[in-house]
């Protein structure tokens, strides 16, 4: 469960959009961020009134301190102070995950500046300055900004610099459907700056991601409500939180009875403009 939960948590990594403070836990005195968060989805057109938020303990804890939220009359019930849950508010389904990713930024190093003029559309960014030949200099998800250009990027690859300082780095506007690359051209001699380390909490539309799951047939070739070829049972069942289908296999030993729980599963990013993190 902890594994298809942490694939489809893995696809922060596809978003440069983000709201908040690298390393300054969200929600401490206002729900400013999440505001944010929502002025990027209605920039980038996401469908108006589903919405989900999805945080990281800590920020789950700060926002369960807000006085809006504590305020029985102002919140609508006494969900917050009976019960510790956010489940409703701001146009939002509030739910906390304690899988949320530690995004752990490149090493960096140097001074790093674009390497000539830059024109739009460009998705493999030529800059130098960086420190000599650091593996991991970059590391994929990293957000990126760019002199004079107010658009973040996200890095899609590992970089590593040349004994020159020299790095190209992947990057995406995060804008499905439309041109990627560069927003704003860019000058020579730009400087670069680079999100620090942060934990994610994502507000997002469910248009996001795509996620599939079915049942694998077992290494015996088995088909589900057949007989199996060995002593035991199999049968499928659907976990009842999240819909995930499973294979439950049984197979009779001597003196023993070994259980097996198995599942195929696959995520993609669909529209990575619908996803917002919410840096802490």
């Amino acid at each position: 469960a902890n594994d298809v939960d942490g694939s489809v948590l893995d696809l922060y990594k596809k978003t440069p959009f983000y709201a908040g403070t690298a390393g300054t836990t969200p929600f401490a005195t206002s729900t400013v961020d999440l505001q944010t968060a929502e002025g990027y989805l209605i920039q980038n057109l996401a469908e108006p009134g589903n919405r989900k938020l999805i945080l990281d303990p800590f920020a789950h804890v700060n926002a369960l301190g807000l006085p809006g939220f504590q305020n029985a009359q102002a919140f609508g019930g006494t969900e917050v102070i009976r019960e510790g849950r956010i489940s409703r508010a701001l146009g939002y389904d509030w739910a906390f995950n304690q899988n949320m990713k530690l995004h752990t930024r490149g090493v960096l190093g140097g001074v790093p500046l674009t390497n000539g003029v830059q024109p739009i559309a460009t998705t493999l960014l030529a800059t130098d300055g960086w420190t000599a030949s650091i593996a991991g200099i970059l590391k994929a998800g990293d957000i990126i900004k760019i002199a004079g250009d107010t658009n973040p990027y996200v890095v899609t690859a590992d970089c590593t610099s040349t004994a020159g300082g020299v790095v190209n780095i992947p990057i995406s506007n995060g804008l499905a459907g439309k041109t990627d690359g560069l927003l704003v051209a860019c000058a020579d001699n730009a400087a670069i700056t680079v999100i620090n380390s942060h934990r994610v909490s994502l507000a997002l539309h469910p248009n996001f991601a795509a996620y599939a799951a079915r049942v694998n047939e077992d290494v015996y070739g088995d088909v589900p409500g057949q007989q199996s070829r060995f002593p035991g049972f199999r049968m499928v069942w659907v976990d009842p939180v999240s819909g995930v289908p499973m294979l439950l296999k049984a197979v009779y030993q001597h003196f023993q009875t070994e259980f097996s729980v198995s599942c195929l599963w696959g995520v993609k990013e669909i529209f990575t403009q619908y996803g917002v993190r919410i840096l802490g």
